[in-house]
């Protein structure tokens, strides 16, 4: 699995916070192997050679990228794209929550319903005032 994130000038943290959240995720559960190559502290790939593991385990690689110039959501989606290197592409924006099982149903349809190339879900949107409104 590979995570993209495209840092868009980001200045409240919020990157730093994904990566520390995926990093504790990882080293929560053994059976997770996380690699985070951080492209705005370098510009070169240095993923190692890796150990090999067994098949209920699941490497995951974190890549983070500096949007090279401003240009709004737009083009830091463009961008990320360019960066995947997966036939599956899930996006999600840095506010967003999903399901724990979101990505592991979405595949399954995509790998089982061969006439399906585009897949969404419903959402439900939080108010200032804490009441959730189905969507």
């Amino acid at each position: 699995m590979q995570i993209v994130i495209v840092d868009d000038s980001c200045i409240d943290g919020s990157v730093d916070q994904m990566i520390q959240s995926a990093q504790n995720v990882a080293k929560s559960h053994s059976f997770f192997h996380l690699y985070v190559q951080d492209y705005r502290k370098s510009k070169t790939q240095r993923y190692q050679a890796l150990p090999s593991y067994q098949t209920d385990q699941v490497i995951i690689y974190l890549d983070v990228f500096s949007c090279p110039s401003p240009g709004g959501i737009a083009k830091a989606l463009n961008f990320g794209i360019v960066h995947c290197k997966s036939d599956l592409i899930a996006r999600m924006d840095a506010d967003d929550v999903c399901s724990p099982h979101r990505l592991i149903s979405q595949m399954y349809t995509l790998r089982t319903e061969q006439k399906t190339d585009v897949l969404g879900m419903s959402s439900i949107n939080f108010t200032s005032a804490n009441k959730m409104k189905l969507c």
